[in-house]
């Protein structure tokens, strides 16, 4: 059921995020800007510079690009594609993927509103196709990006076709986001026992960064 409330990443993911020690919230959202940067912790091979990822419903749709300098602590640059250039095919029903996943009961309104979600980044090696990445760059302030603890949270960007908001809870996770049209930053933040609520966010606390991992979901 955790994958159910977090809100979707590729198909599998859908956790519930907390504001709770995460970054200002925004009321009303704010949209985020397009273009992402910082600097990675970690070292990735050589070679996996390339960012890149699509829409869980139609892969023909890229929803991110960027590229992942080499080394230790690389840099990385991704921009969120325009939401004015992402086809309706690509987004999901919001209230039915809850419903879909046991979580009839959150209420979305309006009930028409749809998404895409990306739980960081996924990474691929330069000149070389591939189907799955070869890592991933999640943002998150958790100390051990192979084992999230109670307290820890990890950040998701939301594409929305409309303002939305997001109420309810499901089986000890709990969601209350204000969604503005376009792209959107959600805060993950698990409890001590292993619950885990979702907030809408204007900005990551200051002690998150990017982290390169080779686990698909960071630790889930």
């Amino acid at each position: 059921m955790k994958k159910t409330l977090i809100g979707a990443t590729a198909m599998v993911v859908t956790l519930f995020i907390s504001a709770c020690g995460a970054g200002g919230e925004a009321v009303p959202a704010t949209a985020q800007p397009l273009s992402v940067g910082g600097t990675v912790e970690g070292s990735p091979p050589f070679g996996v510079t390339v960012i890149e990822d699509e829409s869980s419903v139609n892969p023909d749709v890229v929803l991110a690009r960027g590229t992942l300098g080499s080394g230790v602590n690389p840099s990385m640059n991704v921009t969120l594609t325009d939401p004015i250039d992402v086809d309706g095919s690509a987004l999901q029903s919001i209230s039915q993927t809850l419903s879909d996943g046991g979580c009839p009961g959150i209420s979305v309104m309006p009930s028409n509103a749809k998404y895409a979600t990306l739980l960081g980044f996924s990474v691929f090696e330069d000149d070389e196709f591939n189907i799955f990445p070869d890592g991933y760059l999640f943002l998150t302030d958790a100390a051990d990006v192979d084992g999230l603890a109670g307290g820890d949270t990890i950040y998701a960007y939301w594409l929305v076709d409309r303002e939305a908001t997001v109420r309810g809870s499901c089986e000890g996770d709990s969601i209350s986001v204000n969604l503005a049209e376009g792209w959107n930053l959600v805060s993950v933040t698990l409890r001590g026992d292993s619950s885990a609520a979702v907030r809408h966010v204007a900005s990551p606390k200051s002690d998150a960064r990017w982290i390169w991992s080779t686990s698909s979901l960071g630790l889930f």
